[in-house]
């Protein structure tokens, strides 16, 4: 079964993630293409977490967060909305 990510605030959508998350990191930098992004180090690394935490949420608002965690070997905690312990 295939599940259609649509990402919070944007337009984009992610591509079609098969139930067991598919390969989440690509997606993540497909969809934000993260390139480039930021004028430091720091900004940069500021926008990919707001994008992993966008499309974290994303995931576990369909159920699927913990089976693509568990796939990449991450122990998952829920901890609240605004904060995830890996």
């Amino acid at each position: 079964m295939k599940h259609l990510i649509q990402l919070p605030n944007t337009r984009r959508t992610l591509p079609p993630l098969e139930e067991d998350g598919g390969n989440l990191w690509t997606a993540i930098c497909d969809t934000f293409n993260l390139a480039g992004c930021g004028e430091t180090e720091e900004e940069a690394q500021s926008a990919l977490d707001g994008a992993i935490m966008s499309f974290c949420r994303a995931l576990r608002r369909r159920g699927l967060l913990e089976v693509a965690l568990d796939e990449m070997g991450i122990v998952y905690e829920p901890a609240d909305d605004n904060m995830m312990v890996v």
